[in-house]
């Protein structure tokens, strides 16, 4: 089953984007110890430093629904009601009828 790593990402602080990209990877790296393949957007995308926030937040955007698309299930971890764009992709994941879950442990019911 392919799954959607979903959790905040962007910030102003440089540390605290460090923290959601460490934590995002450990989401996937659970994730394919479950034996299914994450798709995690925060190492996923290419990173433009060029680019402000609110620049690069709609482009992404448009990339990560477009591999939302491609998913089986979203699993949505960490502060992630907060985050815009994870409440965009809980939104995309509901409209196209793919599950979600809000743990991990939920994805291991998903499979059995």
């Amino acid at each position: 089953m392919r799954v959607y790593c979903a959790s905040p990402y962007t910030s102003t602080d440089p540390a605290c984007v460090a923290l959601n990209i460490a934590h995002a990877q450990a989401v996937g790296q659970q994730v394919r110890a479950l034996g299914h393949v994450p798709f995690v957007p925060h190492i996923a995308l290419p990173y433009f430093p060029d680019l402000t926030i609110e620049e690069a937040w709609e482009p992404a955007m448009r990339e990560c629904l477009s591999h939302l698309e491609t998913c089986d299930v979203i699993v949505l971890t960490g502060d992630w009601q907060r985050s815009k764009g994870c409440r965009t992709e809980l939104a995309a994941a509901y409209g196209l009828k793919i599950r979600v879950c809000f743990s991990l442990d939920e994805i291991g019911e998903v499979a059995a």
